[in-house]
């Protein structure tokens, strides 16, 4: 009888479906089957941190639930768009997720759909220790265990495995029903520096998804504080590093008009019975809260609301001035992909799936729409800046208004340096032995976690990039570190739009620290075993930097973001993936595979013979 397997997707994993109020219909959120996905996402699945419920409520609340379909239907594809199902995407399998690992079960261990293999979806977007993710999970665990009559095998991807993680945080009796946890690409000590940027530029998870829908769940949303690094974590810290001029005189400001917000006439009936666009959602907002926005904005914002909504759905009695938003174009969520993503899938230089390793980030690259230079606007006309003085920021400093947490960025010392902290000659050589070997295990490798986690210092003070005019290396130099939460608040200036739609909130860096912070219990008397899969050989950023100089944040949001890069999966670091805390006694193997990216070790048949060389111990 096989142990029964439960699968725990990470970010974006789970598909999460919109169903509507009227009890009758429901619609996929993540991701939409139409050619509007993208303004699906926007509709269904922007929204804001509610600080009495401690939830990232939609903004189409009011209108539909949103929740995750149930099982392994609910994770089996990444993106399960019937784009995917054309003939001319026959060679594409940049959808599949957890499909071709439950078939493998299937086939090579005679494993069964809700018999001893399971999955466990969940709302992403919500912080992972809450009841809504962790009440349901524990259900679910005890569940397997008492209709198998064994303890369950966890298999985590991503952030899957940091719910795994926060589980055993928060309930000591854990052991009880666990028997294995396979963590697959785990981001234990963050995730890289492309979580720093998410709030500022956006990040698309190496999915085909364009940064102006993805960034709009992504400043408010919970679960990517389980992506920075933990304050009692191992490896090395991703810093932002921006130049700042002294700030300049005169301010750039738009022309502005005020508004009556009496003469706002919404108008839901246009829909006839649908959920509105996210424009309306906002609208209405204003309307029942006019203090929310500066006057010298509401007739432009109104304005630009109205053109981006359905007719006739939003009316003011005036027509007069437009306004240019920084960098916030609802307009592009009418776009849709598909021209540009067929355009890019005829090219013949981009390589079938099967049997070879494909990058989701070269996708997003080459379909226009998607690259970040479409998504900057124009740059807002500045006077020339003389070089400005750097400013780091990172999740992990203290700083006010919120506690955040402060930890060393000095790498401990280990056989791995001499006395002067220089890198010593056993380093190298073990450098030369890991660059030479395509599977790196543990049991065959002495110290394996300190050499990884040096190994990345290593990468900080080696790297050779350079950015523009840009001779010095501050990540290689001592900066005052700063909260990245205040820096974020300070780019969304109060009464604007994009204060409107992002809305930040320091209440989940203070709540997730705290929970971060637990440590996990250990019953020596009962068996468990911990095993990780962890990708390399893929350039990840470890530091952001905007090499621009700026006289105001705000100009961050037209500023495309450069990287300082070590080893890593493409989207997670090594390091991190390597940080997890579990004591030796309980280990059962950690193996490196190299050149597997983040997504696409999820149908490498090299990967299956790993886990089932785990599931056999």
């Amino acid at each position: 009888q096989n142990d029964p397997i439960i699968y725990i997707p990470g970010i974006g994993g789970s598909k999460l479906v919109a169903k509507h109020k009227n009890g009758i219909t429901q619609e996929l959120a993540w991701v939409n089957k139409s050619l509007n996905a993208f303004q699906k996402i926007a509709q269904l699945l922007w929204g804001q941190y509610n600080s009495e419920t401690q939830l990232f409520e939609s903004f189409c609340k009011d209108y539909a639930d949103i929740e995750p379909i149930p099982g392994l239907n609910g994770c089996d594809r990444l993106i399960d768009h019937e784009l995917m199902n054309s003939e001319l995407m026959a060679d594409f399998k940049l959808d599949i997720y957890f499909l071709k690992l439950a078939d493998h079960l299937k086939q090579a261990k005679h494993y069964h759909d809700d018999v001893d293999l399971f999955a466990y979806t969940y709302d992403w977007r919500q912080m992972l220790h809450h009841d809504v993710i962790m009440l349901p999970f524990r259900d679910l665990i005890k569940r397997a265990h008492q209709q198998t009559g064994k303890k369950v095998v966890l298999i985590g991807h991503s952030l899957g495995g940091l719910v795994v993680e926060t589980y055993m945080r928060l309930f000591d009796d854990w052991q009880d029903d666990i028997a294995k946890f396979i963590a697959l690409d785990v981001p234990f000590d963050g995730s890289s520096a492309y979580v720093l940027q998410a709030p500022i530029s956006g990040y698309s998870m190496q999915l085909p998804i364009a940064l102006s829908v993805v960034k709009g769940l992504e400043v408010a949303c919970g679960s990517l504080q389980y992506l920075t690094p933990k304050q009692d974590g191992l490896c090395s810290i991703s810093k932002l590093f921006i130049r700042k001029h002294l700030p300049i005189e005169k301010p750039f400001e738009y022309p502005s008009k005020h508004l009556d917000i009496d003469k706002v006439k919404l108008d839901k009936d246009v829909y006839h019975g649908k959920i509105p666009d996210v424009s309306f959602f906002i609208a209405e907002k204003i309307v029942k809260q006019p203090h929310i926005i500066s006057p010298k904005n509401s007739l432009q914002l109104i304005k630009f609301l109205q053109s981006t909504s359905l007719h006739d759905a939003i009316r003011i009695e005036n027509d007069s001035i437009w306004m240019d938003f920084m960098g916030t174009d609802l307009k592009k969520l009418k776009e849709t992909p598909v021209k540009a993503t067929m355009t890019f899938f005829k090219n013949q230089s981009f390589t079938p799936l099967f049997g070879v390793n494909v990058s989701m980030q070269n996708v997003t690259n080459n379909i226009p729409l998607l690259k970040m230079d479409s998504y900057l606007k124009h740059e807002l006309k500045q006077p020339d800046l003389a070089d400005g003085a750097w400013e780091v920021f990172s999740t992990t400093a203290i700083q006010q208004p919120i506690t955040g947490h402060q930890r060393s960025d000095i790498l401990q010392r280990t056989r791995f340096m001499d006395e002067y902290s220089n890198f010593s000659e056993q380093f190298k050589q073990e450098l030369q032995t890991f660059e030479n070997s395509q599977v790196v295990k543990q049991s065959n490798f002495q110290d394996l976690q300190d050499f990884i986690i040096a190994k990345q210092q290593f990468e900080n003070f080696q790297n050779k990039k350079s950015f523009n005019s840009i001779k010095e290396k501050p990540w290689e130099q001592y900066y005052p570190v700063h909260q990245l939460y205040n820096l974020v608040d300070s780019i969304y200036e109060h009464g604007t739009l994009e204060r409107l739609i992002y809305q930040p909130n320091s209440d989940p860096y203070n709540l997730v620290s705290k929970v971060r912070n637990r440590k996990i219990k250990f019953d020596n008397q009962k068996q468990f075993q911990f095993f990780s899969v962890c990708g390399s050989g893929t350039q990840t950023p470890l530091h952001v930097v905007y090499p621009g100089v700026i006289g105001d944040y705000r100009e961050l949001l037209n500023q495309k973001p450069e990287y300082v890069y070590a080893d890593g999966d493409g989207t997670v670091l090594l390091a991190s993936q390597m940080a997890d805390e579990f004591p030796a006694e309980f280990v059962g193997e950690r193996v490196i595979l190299k050149n597997l990216e983040h997504f696409s070790m999820m149908i490498s048949e090299q990967l299956f013979k790993v886990v089932d060389s785990f599931l056999e111990k």
